[in-house]
């Protein structure tokens, strides 16, 4: 009987414990100390911490329209079962352009950060260009990244860049640069349809 009981609060345990979906994982760096952020985003096939004014590039996914991969390594941080929301923004005004957000896995690099596991599936599928309704071209014009991280503690950090988004030139045939022109009118592009995740635009406004 004893035995039967012991099995019993085990199974129990499982099931309480997959409830929740995957554990924390292990702490990177201190995590009795605030999150350390660093937006990162992908340029030329490869992810890059980001500074002001570089470039990140515009690329068409597998699921239509044209994304921009961006997001977040982090230092203080229980990152396998993160949340990551990143928007675009105008830099001269509080206007969102786009936004996504998803769960994310960081994980430790070595360097200690944690750092996205796979840059199409824990970076964030940012939807662009077909939102743009301003005066300026969305491609090689200045935007605002910013990148919230809430981890599976619940504590929460923000990394802010401004930066360039470019048409990869071996996209050009795809229409990249013709679709993220601003246009007021005229021939209108013929561009993929948009369909780019799990987009929460409409959501924000």
């Amino acid at each position: 009987m004893l035995l039967m009981r012991a099995l019993v609060a085990t199974m129990a345990l499982s099931v309480v414990g997959g409830c929740g979906g995957e554990a924390p994982g292990p702490c990177v760096g201190d995590c009795t100390l605030p999150i350390v952020l660093e937006p990162v985003g992908m340029y030329t096939y490869e992810s890059h911490v980001l500074a002001d004014g570089d470039p990140v590039s515009i690329q068409p996914p597998l699921q239509g329209g044209y994304v921009m991969y961006v997001g977040v390594r982090a230092k203080n941080v229980h990152g396998l079962t993160a949340q990551l929301s990143a928007a675009i923004i105008d830099v001269d005004s509080p206007q969102v352009v786009a936004i996504e957000q998803r769960p994310v896995r960081l994980l430790d690099d070595g360097t200690g950060w944690a750092s996205p596991d796979i840059a199409s599936q824990d970076l964030a599928n940012v939807p662009v260009c077909s939102r743009v309704t301003g005066p300026e071209d969305f491609d090689r014009s200045p935007w605002r990244l910013e990148a919230r991280l809430t981890d599976s503690d619940g504590r929460t950090a923000v990394a802010t860049v401004v930066i360039e988004p470019r048409c990869a030139d071996d996209y050009d045939y795809l229409g990249c640069r013709c679709a993220c022109e601003a246009r007021a009118g005229g021939e209108p592009c013929t561009i993929m349809e948009q369909d780019a995740g799990v987009g929460a635009l409409d959501a924000a406004r």
